[in-house]
């Protein structure tokens, strides 16, 4: 099995409107806003987790345990831009919207049918300024908050 390097293979897009996370379409992907040099390199960060329930008994001699819930942490951060500060003017407060992220194909490979995406329905936190410190980036972080768990999709497959 060969190792991929991720380096240049992620694009990421914010887009207004999906009618379907499982089969977003060529012509939605190509109306959202490109944000993958909008970020730091270590900057997407998606955590997915799932919760854990107890189903031994008094009987039991080894733990035994169901999954329940899933849970989704986004946050990103972004850098500022002096002349067009995409993320900063996309992502105030409240901005609502769908994060759609590509990887392991080059970034600059066109949206196509066929390709595998993960869909993520979010919602702005307010942005927070990076403290600044000598020789340091011009940055903020953003939280998301998942305003509809049930329209994720990581294995979602472009129509």
């Amino acid at each position: 099995m060969a190792v991929v390097i991720m380096d240049g293979k992620t694009r990421v897009s914010w887009l207004v409107a999906v009618a379907n996370t499982a089969a977003p379409t060529v012509a939605e992907m190509a109306g959202g806003v490109s944000l993958e040099t909008a970020f730091t390199p270590d900057g997407l960060d998606i955590k997915v987790t799932t919760g854990r329930k107890d189903t031994s008994n008094l009987a039991s001699r080894r733990n035994s345990e169901r999954v329940t819930r899933i849970s989704y942490a986004v946050a990103g951060t972004f850098y500022r831009d002096d002349t067009n500060d995409i993320a900063w003017n996309l992502l105030p407060y409240g901005a609502k919207g769908f994060l759609v992220v590509r990887e392991g194909i080059d970034r600059e490979t066109p949206w196509a049918s066929g390709q595998r995406v993960r869909v993520f329905p979010l919602e702005a936190g307010e942005p927070n300024p990076v403290k600044q410190t000598p020789e340091e980036r011009w940055t903020f972080d953003t939280e998301f908050a998942v305003w509809a768990g049930e329209l994720v999709n990581q294995r979602a497959v472009i129509a």
